[in-house]
């Protein structure tokens, strides 16, 4: 059975899914795992990092009068970028690093420090447990470039 495409950030999440926005201080794509730098955010910058709120772009609100998907325009430094406060529960189409391979509700996944995911492998006494993003909702097989994989959030 081959993956639904999704075009939306937020597929899976429980009433109400707050909306925030907040000016960026760098270029980030809806989906990108964000933090807060100097009052702008910015793609989250540390690899394995811990993340006490897990922040996530979400698409544009902005009407566009091209044919691309709201999903695929990215946010330019200075623009008002709209981002969710994930949940736990919550499942989110976010970037998967290019090269990693997931599967569904096995492969955990954390930050690889540039606003991406990569595979964790078997969490253990030595990992960082707010540096767990969560766990993939999709199996997505690696390739060259970074591809869009569903994450269920952790806590």
């Amino acid at each position: 059975m081959a993956n639904t495409v999704y075009n939306t950030i937020a597929v899976e999440y429980t009433e109400p899914l707050n909306r925030l926005e907040m000016v960026s201080g760098e270029a980030v794509k809806p989906g990108h795992l964000l933090e807060v730098s100097s009052g702008t955010l910015i793609k989250h910058a540390t690899a394995n990092g811990a993340l006490p709120t897990k922040l996530v772009a979400v698409e544009t609100q902005t009407p566009d009068a091209s044919s691309t998907a709201h999903i695929d325009i990215e946010y330019a430094s200075g623009d008002t970028v709209y981002y969710v406060q994930a949940e736990q529960g919550n499942v989110l189409n976010m970037w998967l690093k290019a090269g990693e391979s997931t599967t569904k509700g096995e492969t955990w996944l954390r930050s690889d420090g540039a606003g991406q995911l990569t595979a964790l492998g078997t969490p253990d006494a030595t990992t960082i447990a707010m540096s767990i993003v969560g766990v993939a909702w999709q199996t997505v097989t690696g390739g060259a470039a970074a591809k869009r994989c569903l994450v269920r959030i952790g806590s």
